[in-house]
């Protein structure tokens, strides 16, 4: 996993701040409370007060399928229960209009993406093709 934080590329010297870690795991995993602790502790790392941040990411790399995974000699994480864990919350999730959310998600979301400079979907949406009068 790599996470990044950055401010603006136009700022001033002083207030620009650019920073990224890879978090290496031991055992491949599609556990969201693995990525999760990961991402957090990364990011209490690369955070820096007084730095007004543009954007920031969590890259994910070196996947591998859920069959194939290597398991490591001194991992004591119980994988079975994990799976069944996240296998029921998908289950959720999916069936009730209001899923389970990890509390790292936050209770309120006060900021909402723009779509202002979204470009049209002509391919995947019959709403978005240009239509000819």
């Amino acid at each position: 996993m790599s996470v990044f934080v950055t401010t603006s590329r136009f700022v001033e010297k002083p207030k620009r701040y650019m920073r990224h870690c890879v978090i290496p795991f031991d055992t491949a995993t599609d556990d969201t409370q693995d990525l999760i602790a990961a991402a957090v502790s990364a990011v209490e790392q690369l955070y820096r007060a007084g730095y007004e941040y543009k954007k920031s990411g969590v890259m994910l790399g070196e996947l591998v399928l859920r069959d194939q995974v290597q398991g490591g000699l001194f991992d004591a994480k119980d994988r079975d229960r994990s799976r069944r864990l996240m296998e029921t919350i998908d289950q959720i999730n999916r069936t009730r209009s209001v899923g389970i959310q990890w509390a790292a998600e936050g209770l309120e979301k006060p900021w909402q993406t723009r779509f202002r400079r979204k470009t049209p979907c002509y391919t995947t949406s019959w709403t978005d093709l240009p239509q000819i009068r």
